[in-house]
């Protein structure tokens, strides 16, 4: 498997940066100026930022299973 070099992650961190940059211009709908470099930076690399228990990982959180354990519990029901 080929490493990623420099310019590819600096190619997904600005597009990254960019994609952060449209959905909060659409969100705000100009009523901000343009954002700082470092806070587009935060937002791109950390796109949940909360640690709600809304935001947050329900198996953490609640105890609940995942997809594929719900799925191997199903599988092995049936064969029993």
């Amino acid at each position: 498997m080929k490493t990623r070099d420099r310019s590819a992650r600096r190619h997904h961190a600005a597009r990254r940066k960019a994609r952060v940059e449209r959905v909060l211009a659409h969100l705000l709908a100009g009523r901000q100026g343009r954002l700082r470099l470092c806070v587009k930076g935060v937002l791109a690399d950390t796109p949940a930022r909360c640690s709600c228990w809304m935001c947050a990982n329900p198996r953490r959180i609640f105890g609940e299973t995942t997809i594929q354990e719900r799925r191997l519990f199903a599988t092995t029901d049936d064969e029993s």
